[in-house]
């Protein structure tokens, strides 16, 4: 899209600053349809998380509940951990899916310092959600953050 007078390298930048837009709206949108979904005592207790990390499923086979309330809870906690963990990989997948298609549209020079924010962003966005209570919020408001930094730097 070349808008008629304005110098080549503005309307590239335009272009491809509303090509980040769009993906991160599309980023956005997936983030806030992930679920994780996590098992434990080899599929008895079955556990999903929202994007947000709030439990929203849990199925039992009927045979656990002869197991101690002990054990019982240790599945059903063992099971929503390994929700989570699941949600946790997916959103930092998005991430990376993001990170590594952004630099073949950044091989103008022009762009390089957005390359270097971009990968250093990648990895904060990484560490965070390791140890995020709710990795769909964070990983929306980091691709939101991310969205910005580009746009700064164009």
């Amino acid at each position: 899209m070349t808008i008629p007078h304005m110098p080549d390298d503005i309307s590239r930048q335009l272009e491809f600053a509303q090509k980040l837009v769009e993906r991160n709206q599309q980023l956005q949108e997936q983030l806030a349809e992930l679920t994780g979904t996590g098992e434990a005592l080899d599929g008895w207790v079955r556990a999903g998380v929202d994007h947000a990390g709030r439990p929203c499923e849990l199925t039992l086979e009927p045979r656990i509940m002869r197991k101690p309330s002990e054990d019982l809870a240790a599945a059903i906690l063992e099971a929503f951990g390994n929700a989570y963990d699941d949600l946790t990989r997916q959103a930092g997948e998005c991430a990376t899916a993001l990170r590594d298609e952004l630099p073949e549209q950044l091989r103008d020079p022009m762009h390089s310092g957005v390359v270097d924010d971009l990968t250093e962003h990648t990895r904060d966005m990484a560490q965070t959600l390791r140890s995020s209570s709710d990795p769909g919020n964070d990983a929306m408001r980091l691709a939101e953050q991310l969205r910005s930094r580009v746009l700064r730097g164009i």
